[in-house]
């Protein structure tokens, strides 16, 4: 478990510094200063490593979900709790993050097998299981008058975040090249109030 936890460390490092894409098993190997041989039979592909850095994150999440969804909350308000709860976790583990939005841009998809990319596979449906729970309630009690099925919606909030973190985590450095007027530490909170907002649309003010 040791040596396991060790590779995970290693990973992490080099898939920080250079991504999902750029980053190849052989570099790992050396990072953590053990042989591929070694490598590959704790983990038999990078999507196996990236998988189980995720689900560290991912625990997070969803042990946040779940204190969220117990509570007594109207639908719209009980979305806006659950992506407050992704937004912190994913403001405080930024590399894995970044290391999330690099794989869905690459061209490679993941590999079937391995008890750590099918918990990974799992726990993102957990996600937005979640999310399309809350969004359900909120149809059901009227306090989400956004039309389409409670998935899809979840699907597209779910885009919507991930897009909206990357640029906050990247907002200084995208300032010095585009004429953009952001501030950065509010920018994923006042995200949220507007899909919230979006929720309830068509409902009398």
């Amino acid at each position: 478990e040791a040596r396991r936890e060790e590779i995970l460390d290693a990973a992490q490092r080099v898939l920080g510094r250079k991504g999902y894409q750029a980053t190849s098993m052989e570099e790992v190997s050396k990072e953590a200063e053990f042989s591929k041989g070694t490598l590959y039979s704790y983990f038999d592909s990078k999507f196996a490593l990236f998988a189980e850095l995720s689900n560290r994150v991912l625990s997070l999440v969803l042990a946040g979900f779940a204190r969220v969804s117990a509570e007594e909350l109207e639908g719209r308000d009980m979305v806006g709790q659950l992506l407050r709860v992704w937004s912190e976790a994913a403001s405080a583990n930024i590399r894995q993050f970044r290391l999330a939005v690099s794989w869905i841009a690459s061209d490679e998809r993941a590999e079937c097998g391995g008890s750590g990319v099918v918990c990974h596979q799992e726990r993102v449906g957990m996600i937005i299981g979640y999310l399309a729970s809350a969004i359900g309630r909120g149809k059901a009690d009227g306090s989400i008058r956004r039309e389409g099925e409670p998935h899809m919606i979840a699907c597209q909030l779910w885009s919507g975040m991930m897009g909206a973190l990357l640029f906050s985590s990247r907002s200084r450095d995208l300032a010095e090249d585009f004429p953009l007027p952001v501030q950065p530490d509010n920018f994923v909170e006042n995200f949220v109030d507007l899909l919230v907002a979006g929720l309830g649309a068509g409902e009398k003010q």
